[in-house]
């Protein structure tokens, strides 16, 4: 069993305690706390108030960081420090040479470090991937729909919030430097500019169209890809409810959450020394942030 640290005490963190305690492989260890909170850990839970602390307890294998992008660079170089494998939520940094330079450190520290994009660890993905690729001279278009009612953060564009976890996942099935024509476009907004819905379109090898509609001004939360063939068949993954469908039939349903899936495979790559999986998610998170940044500063 990995002892596990946890960086971040926000509502998402109570979720993480939780999928943590349910998974065998770790034990929550420590969690830092800036805020001051210091209750609802449980107990034998050490408790810092900054990063530095933690690392330097030396009393962790691993650590789930889960507060915000600004950090996280800041985190990894303390990481790299101890060679402490990573978990990173999105977006992984604020900038696209901020990416370059966590790449950099973990290449240079052989470093594990897994971006949380949720997409890729629901278990409908593989099967996702897997229609993708034996229908792929029968596709037609696909869309990618991704958002919700907020939230809404000061001087940061909602496709941050939003946006890396579908690019993120679309870099997983193709690679985004053999995107053409790509176009963004603000569909929808409120009269305060801070929600928005916003278009991505690109065109995949010149052989089908891809849409990505994502934002924070949906009626309620919607997570789904829907891959529209010649031959009239209609394969929809809805990423919420983690089911697939061919033709309004249900066809796969998960059986593990995302974040379960996410430890697992984090436990994985530590025990095995594995960064094959670190290696490939870091390069597609690169990939979604540089796509971001060419319209939006974070």
């Amino acid at each position: 069993m990995l002892r596990i640290g946890l960086i971040g005490c926000g509502n998402w963190s109570t979720t993480i305690i939780e999928e943590i305690k349910n998974n065998h492989n770790f034990l929550l260890k420590s969690v830092v706390c800036r805020n001051g909170i210091k209750n609802n850990f449980g107990n034998n839970i050490d408790i810092f108030n900054n990063i530095e602390s933690l690392f330097q307890s030396n009393t962790v294998d691993c650590v789930y960081v889960a507060a915000i992008p600004q950090i996280n660079l800041n985190v990894v170089r303390n990481a790299s420090l101890r060679k402490l494998p990573l978990i990173l939520e999105k977006p992984i940094c604020s900038s696209f040479l901020e990416t370059k330079d966590i790449i950099n450190i973990v290449n240079t520290n052989n470093l594990i470090i897994l971006p949380n994009i949720s997409n890729y660890f629901s278990e409908i993905f593989k099967k996702i991937k897997e229609i993708i690729n034996v229908n792929y001279e029968r596709i037609n278009k696909i869309y990618f729909y991704e958002g919700d009612n907020g939230p809404t953060r000061e001087k940061i564009h909602p496709i941050w919030d939003w946006g890396f976890h579908s690019l993120s996942m679309l870099s997983q099935i193709f690679d985004l430097d053999r995107m053409t024509n790509l176009n963004l476009k603000e569909i929808k907004k409120d009269i305060n500019n801070k929600k928005i819905v916003s278009k991505f379109s690109f065109k995949f090898d010149e052989h089908f169209n891809i849409d990505l509609v994502t934002g924070n001004f949906f009626k309620k939360k919607i997570r789904k890809i829907k891959i529209i063939c010649d031959n009239q068949e209609i394969f929809v993954g809805d990423l919420i409810n983690h089911e697939l469908f061919n033709n309004n039939k249900l066809i796969f349903k998960n059986k593990l959450t995302p974040i379960s899936s996410l430890l697992n495979d984090f436990y994985y790559s530590i025990k095995n020394h594995d960064h094959n999986l670190s290696k490939n998610l870091l390069k597609g998170s690169c990939q979604a942030i540089r796509v971001l940044e060419e319209f939006y500063k974070c």
